[in-house]
């Protein structure tokens, strides 16, 4: 049932995806990805309420609800709104981690970088191999201090553990731009941006790092197919002040 939903949300069926997810009673990924197919079928009042059904008939399981219904509200660009039934649900629930992980990450969305990095320095000081919770802190460190060398340090760590991983390998070109390397961060960001889909933010790290190098050309190209792809995107709309075409 799950893999036939699956199948069909590829096909954006997402009524029959619906049904199909929800065919796997006993699977809660299935119930998650219900919830998503619901969001795009009927909108997003008709998958919270969907959700909040499934936390009356099975409250032992209301972070995973809490957090699905917090992640569909981010989706629809309602972070706020996801961020503080975040933060409710982390004090019902304080040991569930990757609640406490969801929250650092959106209210590092929000600007809220302290924050941010006072949950993060936790969940990696609980999971000291969480190559997810390592390369988000570095990456936050990177962005709100000044600390490259021990942003360095938890980044390195994660792409030794997961070296394919996107992410990991953004956050290793961001970091070693921000220490005034460009020409050791190129090979890391291009090999993200290959694997990132048309990520505007691995877009926008490239292009700087080809900007830091006098690759002016480059940056033009790689920022004019990011524009297509992220019209919308507020870095890369500063970036095309910097490049005229």
């Amino acid at each position: 049932y799950y893999l036939l939903g699956q199948e069909a949300q590829s096909e954006g069926n997402w009524s029959q995806a619906f049904v199909w997810y929800t065919s796997a009673r006993g699977d809660t990924s299935a119930q998650v990805a219900a919830a998503n197919a619901l969001r795009h079928w009927k909108g997003l009042d008709t998958a919270r309420d969907f959700l909040h059904r499934l936390d009356e008939r099975a409250p032992g399981l209301s972070p995973l609800w809490r957090g699905t219904e917090a992640g569909l509200l981010d989706a629809e660009g309602k972070t706020k709104q996801a961020y503080a039934i975040l933060k409710e649900t982390v004090q019902r629930f304080p040991v569930v981690e990757p609640l406490r992980y969801q929250q650092a990450i959106l209210a590092d969305t929000l600007g809220k970088g302290r924050e941010a990095l006072k949950l993060l320095k936790g969940l990696v000081q609980s999971q000291p191999d969480n190559a997810e919770y390592l390369n988000s802190y570095g990456y936050v460190l990177t962005m709100h201090t000044r600390e490259y060398a021990k942003a360095y340090g938890y980044i390195r760590h994660a792409l030794a553990m997961d070296s394919g991983n996107p992410a990991i390998l953004d956050s290793m070109g961001w970091v070693l731009y921000k220490q005034g390397k460009p020409g050791k961060a190129l090979d890391y960001l291009k090999r993200a941006y290959k694997g990132a889909d048309g990520d505007p933010t691995v877009a926008s790290h490239l292009i700087r790092v080809y900007l830091a190098l006098g690759q002016k050309d480059q940056a033009r190209v790689l920022l004019k197919k990011a524009l297509t792809q992220s019209p919308d995107d507020a870095e890369l709309k500063r970036l095309r002040k910097r490049l005229p075409q």
